[in-house]
């Protein structure tokens, strides 16, 4: 008879190595693969990531980041949502949601994982029925990502995350992540992320890996990804590649490869992904499809609300005290100023009244775009944001930026 424990573990060499023998099923997997808790932590969440065949590090910019890398927090310019369901067979099912929201400089993120067994009978010594009971192992994760300050280099994004795992049949363990972002050039963008970090009891311990990668954006058409990684308990090192393109303003087409090394036994269709994803404004819907060979298929749904990543920092300007009153810098300086306190209004007034005086000062067309992409003004705020880099093309950060947010 094949107990909750040993589908568990099936499910996590199945999910760890791509594909693993037939005979996982029946309690023979690997001792590195019975070495785990939280198995289900393996299972990527969220549709669009998973779609992409989990080559995700160097994107992370919806609320799932949190699972993927927790410096792509940083990178969120307003709340943030996430809620996925993970249909395998033999009736278990994982759930996930995830929010993220900005609090003053940094993003704070929330997220809870579910593994559900199904339910089962509960019998006496006569093996009369008594009840229904079911079974269930849970994760919650918090974490924060905020912008690099001047001494990581001022560019890109680093995120730190914590999680308690609480399994059925076991006790509760505690692991750490942290991960980052750097914005490159031309719509290139590197990611790097440890997950899991923590310390094991009695030889067994949650699924740690170290992940790097890098994510092409090409403005509104396509994104190409792909990352790398290790895992600490299982020693497999694995590879993924993934894209989406943009088929029409709100449809999204999603593909992607992820390889491990060690596969063995499965027959049938492993390692591919594929998914289709709807946008209508801030909502979206998204669908990933995931085969295990013969030993299972995983089907995602996932709900989605956000804004986007935020809007990059403008270049810092001199203060309104240290310039002449009414001047363009101190004009600048108080609408800066507006803008941080959150009166947007204002700050607008302040940066039309700059920019009809000086039509070239380009950080005012950015503060411009960062004012109205706030507010959700998104077209005449890429407008904006277009025309500071007309006047300024030396500015890699908001280029790539832009190229990403205008792909969607």
């Amino acid at each position: 008879m094949i107990t909750f424990r040993r589908l568990l573990v099936a499910m996590a060499a199945a999910a760890c190595a791509g594909g693993a023998a037939a005979s996982t099923l029946l309690g023979t997997a690997t001792p590195d693969a019975r070495l785990l808790r939280g198995a289900f932590l393996v299972q990527g969440v969220g549709a669009r990531a998973v779609g992409m065949g989990e080559a995700f590090t160097a994107v992370a910019d919806d609320a799932s980041c949190l699972y993927w890398n927790p410096g792509g927090l940083g990178q969120l310019g307003g709340v943030n949502a996430v809620a996925t369901h993970d249909a395998l067979d033999a009736g278990i099912g994982i759930s996930y949601l995830g929010v993220a929201a900005p609090v003053g400089r940094a993003t704070f993120g929330a997220s809870i994982a579910s593994l559900n067994f199904g339910s089962y009978d509960v019998r006496n010594e006569e093996g009369v029925k008594e009840r229904v009971a079911s079974l269930s192992d849970m994760a919650i994760s918090g974490g924060v990502g905020f912008r690099n300050p001047s001494w990581l280099g001022g560019r890109g994004w680093t995120g730190i995350s914590a999680v308690a795992v609480s399994e059925s049949a076991a006790g509760m363990l505690l692991g750490l992540g942290i991960g980052g972002l750097v914005p490159i050039d031309g719509g290139l963008t590197g990611g790097w992320a440890i997950r899991n970090l923590g310390s094991a009891q009695g030889g067994f311990g949650l699924p740690a890996e170290a992940r790097a990668g890098l994510a092409w954006t090409a403005p509104g058409r396509i994104r190409v990804a792909a990352d790398g990684g290790y895992g600490f308990v299982d020693r497999i090192p694995w590879a993924a590649v993934g894209t989406e393109v943009w088929a029409a303003p709100f449809l999204v087409l999603r593909a992607g490869y992820k390889w491990r090394s060690n596969i063995t036994g499965l027959t049938g269709l492993t390692g591919v992904t594929g998914g289709v994803g709807f946008r209508i404004a801030r909502f979206g819907l998204d669908y990933a499809y995931q085969p295990f060979g013969t030993l299972m298929v995983s089907h995602r749904v996932s709900l989605v609300y956000g804004v986007g990543p935020a809007a990059p920092a403008v270049a810092a300007a001199p203060a309104a005290g240290a310039a002449r009153p009414g001047s363009e810098d101190a004009l600048f300086a108080e609408a800066e100023a507006l803008a941080a306190a959150g009166d947007r209004k204002g700050a607008l007034a302040k940066l039309r009244t700059l920019l009809k005086r000086a039509p070239g000062h380009w950080q005012g067309w950015q503060l411009a775009g960062n004012c109205l992409w706030a507010d959700g003004n998104r077209a005449k705020a890429i407008e904006s944001f277009r025309y500071s880099l007309k006047l300024h093309p030396e500015n890699p950060e908001l280029r790539t930026w832009l190229e990403s947010v205008t792909a969607k």
